[in-house]
């Protein structure tokens, strides 16, 4: 009986058929590998390259003759790219009841990087004007935006601030991006 494996071409293509084997299975893993490695540079692409739209200041005025208190919200994109159908709208609480005030929208627009913006309002406050510029009624305003990034991506601000009479101004009390 002879050995199937002494003849130089059986041999060869066994050796072929094994390699190939191998081939398939390294090209395999490889293709595994190389797909997720894709997956987290486009994570860290969409990540990097992208709005983010935040407060990056709030103002405070009131005039005690009028007994107007005026305020504002300052945003700005900190990101790479503009933040397309940008939409921003706020809310004031004083004491934590919502209140109706004279404020300019924000239509859907474009904001492009470090571009400052501010919205403005005014409200007159008889009754409370004295304990709202003192400090003892919680004054708050809540401001949220949403915006579209790349590949129309939808992401969201959120960010709160309350009127602290002792810091002459509006102190950030959270946030929150998506």
């Amino acid at each position: 009986m002879s050995n199937v494996f002494s003849d130089p071409i059986v041999l060869s293509t066994v050796i072929i058929a094994c390699a190939t084997v191998v081939n398939v299975f390294v090209s395999t893993l490889m293709w595994l590998v190389t797909r997720r490695s894709v997956k987290i540079a486009e994570q860290m692409f969409l990540t990097q390259q992208r709005p983010f739209v935040g407060v990056a200041g709030w103002t405070f005025e009131s005039d005690p003759l009028t007994r107007r208190i005026s305020i504002g919200v300052k945003f700005q994109n900190f990101g790479s790219i503009p933040a397309r159908k940008f939409d921003a709208n706020w809310e004031v609480y004083i004491d934590k009841l919502s209140i109706q005030i004279n404020k300019m929208e924000v239509n859907p627009s474009t904001l492009f990087p470090n571009v400052l913006s501010t919205i403005r309002a005014s409200m007159v406050q008889s009754k409370k004007f004295e304990s709202i510029i003192s400090g003892v009624v919680p004054f708050e305003i809540v401001f949220k935006a949403t915006y579209q990034g790349v590949g129309d991506l939808k992401y969201e601000t959120y960010e709160r601030a309350r009127f602290m009479a002792h810091a002459g101004g509006f102190v950030a009390l959270d946030g929150n991006w998506k």
